[in-house]
């Protein structure tokens, strides 16, 4: 592979892991906590520094089950929702066919 055609791939590589990073971001975050952005990762609800997977989806169903009514359990649909929409552009990034095979020459 020739010079030209690594830089290449690597920028394309590099703007891959890019897509796939900011297909587990909202735009404009979760409700009440609009700085908390990111689907898979998170600060724990409770105050501690210790980080969370899934933690507006984990929080909301804490919630719901605390409170136990049908508010909280839709706020718990919503949250899932974000989870799959996330997981599923991630997985379209990844299938997509930006990348190319380049010389290997």
């Amino acid at each position: 592979m020739n010079k030209n055609n690594l830089l290449l791939a690597l920028q394309e590589y590099n703007d891959r892991l890019v897509q796939l990073e900011r297909a587990f971001l909202l735009p404009s975050g979760y409700p009440h906590h609009p700085h908390f952005r990111h689907v898979i990762y998170g600060p724990s609800s409770d105050g501690s520094y210790q980080g969370v997977l899934f933690p507006h989806l984990t929080a909301a169903i804490e919630d719901a089950k605390r409170d136990n009514h049908s508010p909280g359990w839709n706020q718990v649909r919503e949250s899932l929702s974000y989870v799959v929409h996330a997981l599923r552009s991630a997985a379209n990034v990844l299938n997509s066919t930006v990348l190319t095979k380049h010389d290997t020459h």
